[in-house]
């Protein structure tokens, strides 16, 4: 079995388990940790630096700002805005993923970033972690979801946890090779 490895972690704003069993197991094999405004909180929780930050700033600690080194690219859009955090930094994973500069993508709203990202529609290489996806509020669990579920129907694979499980989605009917190897859940095991 080949090694299960992320094209991009995306770590949402949803909440984080107090025993997180697959977040640094999965970012020590993700090519990119990319956060939705309050994941970065979650994700410096963990020991965990990303390289990159979406959204309006309006959920994220300031303490967590000033945290950050000036390597972590932010993408800031405004509060009144058309897409979600979650949307925009999953849309800055996927491109960064295929090696886009996302820094070129320069206008305020994230229209032009959203776009480029529509335009990916073969994904069928890459594979995604949706960290945090879960929080308290209905609508942004659906919304985390129908955005995995997006990747997938792309052809992407992808991965949500909340920390205490990991899930894999998919679209069928297909037959599915296993992918999770034993040191995944040995935190589980050994907890």
């Amino acid at each position: 079995m080949t090694p299960l490895t992320f094209d991009a972690l995306i770590a949402l704003s949803g909440s984080g388990s107090s025993r997180d069993l697959f977040t640094r197991w999965a970012a020590e094999r993700s090519h990119l940790l990319v956060a939705a405004d309050g994941g970065t909180d979650l994700l410096l929780e963990q020991a965990l630096v990303p390289d990159l930050v979406a959204g309006d700033f309006d959920s994220i600690k300031p303490s967590s700002l000033e945290a950050l080194p000036e390597t972590t690219v932010l993408f800031k859009v405004p509060r009144d805005k058309d897409f979600t955090d979650g949307e925009l930094a999953t849309a800055a994973a996927v491109l960064m993923s295929f090696d886009e500069d996302i820094q070129q993508f320069t206008d305020k709203e994230g229209h032009s970033l959203y776009q480029a990202f529509e335009a990916c529609s073969d994904l069928s290489t890459k594979t995604y972690l949706f960290a945090y996806y879960r929080g308290d509020r209905v609508d942004h669990q659906l919304a985390n979801l129908a955005l995995a579920r997006l990747l997938v129907k792309r052809g992407a694979e992808v991965f949500p946890t909340d920390g205490k499980t990991l899930a894999r989605m998919v679209q069928g009917p297909t037959e599915l090779n296993p992918v999770f190897p034993p040191d995944c859940f040995e935190p589980v095991r050994t907890g």
